[in-house]
């Protein structure tokens, strides 16, 4: 625990606290195997091939099962290997380790290049947890450890609140890397919390990174300073370390990460943090957020976290803080630099008053917010700044440093929404604006929008000179601008309405579309051996590929290989065409199948990896080349595979699965039968040709479903489309796809205006005329369009051209469009 802790609040909660577990612990009647056994199974020879993994090598790697002994029953504690130089590749199951270690930690020591990965698909496969129900740490590596790994596993503290708590120290010189790691089950309060994630580097050159690492909660909520949130990098820390694509809710006592009071650096990207007490991120002057989702709204948070009373019969208030968003405090190091970028912050709802959606301390200096939206939706009773920095002059603790000048936040391309009276009460004096900085000479507040309700100023430069608004427009209740003399201003508007935050409705994953099967140009075989497709960025912000899976169908394909020591298009295993950052990856020799890809960091100590970034609305070209079976190429026409891309987007991570069956790229998915026929229809005593027919084929390979019609005729006087009866079907309904799997329909009341897109399964009426059709592969459907008007009356079809656009998605996710002319 971390000595330093600072402020307090209060909320009723619930005192009922449980003791159940996810399972009962064993009685465990085996003596555990010592370090001594392991390194003797070692010398054994029981053992694999050196390898490379996330830039750390092992020379040895064990499979902790037939190799250890581990039980992956949870029946028998497994030993605590410690050996330099290996990787222990765990299968997947279930195992317990011992509590009450003298040291405190299943594992504890200087490690050298020593590792523990799951072998399984995902973190969920391989679990640990402590065999009597006792809080400990799995990992403890100390000052002079450098290189390991822990990767692909889960730690389940169960769901007991007086133990089973699991924490990972992990500090040393350089090398840290702990990826696609989860903690499950409930974290506990003082004496039974352990800090799930704690990285130090003591080498000011050392690099950690921490990355898919996941933490939801629930938790006990419980005084300042009486658990470890989610973790700590405290005063010792002199490196820099990287938090990528990880997600920390529900995190009672000292906020969702303290990671402010060091010389080092940390830095965040595509993080989100929710709902965790004092902060949900603490970090410090020097940091950096980068496209990150900061969210406060208790009113909806984890619904078996436990709030704890204050007992009135101690000196010490003992109740749950309250939170402010993002908390910077670097306490007696007084840093300046870093700040926010590109992040969404929203605080909705919170237990108790809080300080700001961002709060900079007096200790912390000169930062930076740019590029960065907001939201403060909260009572008058639970308000807060949108940004409060406070005058370094006046310390809050004792030991707190000054920081040197200059002081002066910079806040640039800001928007900042909400109602409230934006007011907090800090040390008994009351702050109220939006925008505070108290003491911060030499501030900038520029390309910014600010609207709100509630009564508060704006922006309050309080006792601080030399500060400046540019090109901002402030539009608030109150007075835009405190003090009202001594600010330059410039561009300044006061009635215009700011951008709205996401409200979660648009589109954030990529979509797939067209995988073909291609020759490799630098080879002599002619097999179609790469595969290419297109994913687009429908998000609208940029969105970053990180890693991709590949699993062949045909298990028989069990390779990739560029075949060549360039890097690019074709001449690497994965190439990706963006159009803000291509990405790359290019592994020495083969790639096995089948194999999850990081895109910036692939095994090798090389520069041909990257991400991709993708700009909002922008297409990514993927090229996958080339897939062997043995060291043969293989024909990929029609050869399907499962794909799954991880990205970020807008501080979000996700993961978009589907599968792609490549074509030989010279037929259409969709192909008309060139035989469109104008008919008259037989409910109907006209005898004119108003209505045509006229038939698709699906090519796809996988099963079809047809979701769009768009229907233009060329002549424009043809302004209608209706069927004339109150019957559903073929000739009955303005459209009819006489289909295999499902036919599909679209009847829409009192006709249709033309030219018209028309949704399938969403006619835009109330009733259950509509629906998608769905052809299998290979099969013909038919489609019946009835019947055509000109201002009411029948038109005859004959020789009238009519263009139809049919959109279509695949049971592979992939979706496509195809323009037909019809000549009946």
């Amino acid at each position: 625990m971390n000595s330093e802790k600072e402020d307090t609040g209060q909320r009723e909660t619930d005192e009922d606290i449980e003791s159940c577990r996810r399972r009962d612990y064993l009685k465990l009647g085996a003596t555990a195997v010592t370090g001594a056994a392991f390194a003797g199974a070692v010398a054994t020879g029981s053992v694999s091939a050196a390898t490379t993994r996330k830039g750390i090598s092992f020379s040895t790697v064990v499979d902790a099962v037939d190799d250890l002994g581990w039980d992956p029953d949870g029946d028998v504690e497994i030993p605590p290997p410690t050996d330099d130089d290996t990787l222990i590749e765990v299968p997947p199951g279930e195992y317990v380790f011992p509590s009450g270690n003298s040291d405190n930690a299943f594992v504890y020591g200087t490690l050298k290049n020593w590792g523990i990965r799951g072998t399984g698909t995902s973190p969920g496969d391989v679990v640990f947890r402590t065999s009597d129900g006792n809080s400990e740490n799995f990992v403890f590596s100390t000052y002079s450890s450098d290189g390991v790994l822990i990767e692909n596993v889960t730690f389940d503290n169960t769901k007991q609140k007086e133990g089973g708590d699991i924490g990972l120290i992990l500090e040393g010189q350089d090398n840290i890397e702990v990826h696609d790691v989860e903690t499950i089950g409930f974290s506990g309060q003082e004496p039974y919390c352990r800090e799930s994630i704690h990285v130090i580097l003591y080498d000011s050159a050392g690099e950690a990174n921490v990355v898919n690492y996941k933490k939801t909660g629930p938790s006990v909520f419980v005084g300042h300073g009486e658990s470890d949130g989610g973790g700590h990098i405290n005063r010792n820390h002199d490196g820099l370390v990287r938090f990528k694509n990880c997600r920390i809710e529900n995190q009672g006592g000292d906020g969702g990460l303290y990671t402010g009071k060091h010389d080092g650096k940390v830095i965040f990207e595509d993080f989100y943090f929710a709902n965790n007490d004092m902060a949900a991120i603490r970090t410090g002057a020097g940091s950096e957020l980068h496209n990150s989702e900061i969210v406060m709204d208790t009113d909806n948070d984890h619904p078996d976290n436990v709030f704890i009373d204050d007992d009135p019969d101690t000196s010490e208030d003992e109740s749950p803080t309250g939170a402010q968003g993002i908390y910077f405090s670097s306490a007696q190091f007084g840093k300046s630099g870093g700040g926010v970028y590109n992040c969404d912050i929203k605080m909705l709802s919170t237990y108790n008053d809080s300080m700001g959606a961002i709060r900079v301390n007096p200790c912390d200096g000169n930062l930076e917010i740019k590029d960065t939206t907001i939201t403060v939706e909260l009572t008058d009773s639970d308000g807060m700044p949108a940004i409060l920095a406070l005058g370094p002059e006046d310390q809050r603790g004792s030991t707190h440093q000054i920081p040197e000048k200059p002081w002066g936040l910079t806040i640039d391309n800001v928007t900042i929404n909400g109602n409230g009276e934006f007011r907090t009460n800090d040390n008994g004096f009351i702050y109220k604006g939006v925008v505070v900085l108290e003491n911060r000479p030499g501030s900038v507040v520029r390309n910014s929008c600010i609207e709100t309700t509630g009564g508060a100023p704006g922006i309050d430069f309080m006792n601080s000179d030399n500060c400046s608004v540019e090109n901002t427009n402030i539009n608030v209740d109150g007075t835009a601008i405190l003090p009202t003399s001594g600010v330059s201003k410039s561009g300044i508007t006061y009635d215009e309405a700011c951008p709205l935050p996401d409200d979660g409705t648009s589109p954030t994953e990529p979509s797939y579309s067209g995988a073909t099967a291609v020759e490799i140009p630098h080879v002599s075989d002619t097999t179609k051996a790469g595969v290419q497709f297109d994913l687009t960025n429908e998000a609208d912000s940029n969105l970053t590929i990180t890693g991709m899976s590949i699993t062949s169908a045909d298990t028989s394909i069990d390779r990739l290989y560029d075949n060549s020591d360039s890097v690019g298009e074709w001449v690497s295993e994965l190439y990706i065409d963006a159009d803000v950052q291509t990405g790359v990856t290019d592994v020495s020799g083969a790639t096995s199948l089948p194999t999850t890809l990081d895109l910036d960091a692939d095994g090798w100590d090389d520069s041909a990896d990257a991400n991709a970034i993708l700009s909002a609305g922008s297409s990514a070209t993927v090229s996958l080349g080339r897939f062997e079976s043995g060291t043969t190429p293989v024909e990929m026409v029609g050869e399907s595979m499962d794909i799954s891309i991880d990205y970020t987007v807008g501080g979000t991570s996700g993961t978009k699965s589907f599968t792609v069956t490549p074509t030989d790229g010279t037929t259409a998915d969709l192909t008309y039968g060139n035989d469109a026929t104008a008919t008259d229809i037989s409910h109907d005593s006209s005898t004119k040709q108003c209505a045509v027919e006229f038939s698709v084929t699906n090519n796809a390979g996988t099963e079809m479903t047809l979701t769009e019609m768009t229907v233009t005729p060329a002549d424009t006087s043809i302004d209608g489309l209706w069927c004339r009866t109150e019957a559903i079907g073929k000739w009955e309904s303005e459209i009819y796809v006489e289909s295999d799997v499902q036919a599909g329909v679209t009847d829409v009341s009192a006709g249709a205006s033309l030219p018209r897109t028309f949704d399938m399964d969403a006619d835009g009426w109330s009733d259950s005329a509509d629906a998608n059709a769905i052809l299998s592969s290979g099969s013909t459907a038919g489609v019946f369009l009835s019947r055509f008007e000109s201002n009411d009356s029948l038109v005859e079809m004959g020789g009238k051209s009519v263009d139809v656009t049919i959109d279509y998605t695949l049971a592979s996710g992939e979706s496509g469009s195809e323009t037909l002319t019809l000549q009946p």
